[in-house]
């Protein structure tokens, strides 16, 4: 149901079924999650509930070249989505124990042998290259 709604933009009622959720990495038969999903879209807000609420920012794509939610915000250069799964990194220090979160790996490679940061390069998103080498 939450792919569906995030595939039609209806954010608000995306944010509602996280909320509701009790996995939120729930795959379709591509592999995509709901953060998938809203890495593509450009749903800063529901990316942001569905890490929160443990999305995992690691999974892979059955198909479309096996790319995590980060290679897909890259690809579509949703700026405030890759930002947001950015800072699960730079706040790793300051989350808590018994938080769900999950910290991005940075160091997966797509298909196409590409991390994440080879694909910001490729894409000439250089702002964002240099903050995952900071990662």
């Amino acid at each position: 149901m939450a792919h569906l709604l995030i595939l039609e933009d209806m954010e608000d009622a995306g944010l509602y079924l996280v909320k509701e959720a009790h996995d939120v990495n729930v795959t379709n038969r591509k592999g995509e999650s709901p953060l998938h999903l809203a890495a593509s879209k450009g749903l800063t807000r529901l990316a942001e509930a569905v890490l929160l609420a443990g999305g995992n920012p690691n999974l892979q794509t059955v198909f479309d070249d096996r790319q995590t939610p980060l290679h897909l915000a890259i690809k579509h250069q949703h700026k405030d989505v890759i930002q947001a799964i950015i800072s699960v990194l730079e706040e790793a220090d300051h989350i808590s124990s018994d938080s769900k979160r999950i910290r991005p790996n940075l160091n997966i490679k797509d298909s196409n042998g590409l991390t994440p940061l080879a694909l910001a390069l490729a894409e000439e998103l250089n702002d964002i290259a240099t903050q995952l080498l900071k990662g």
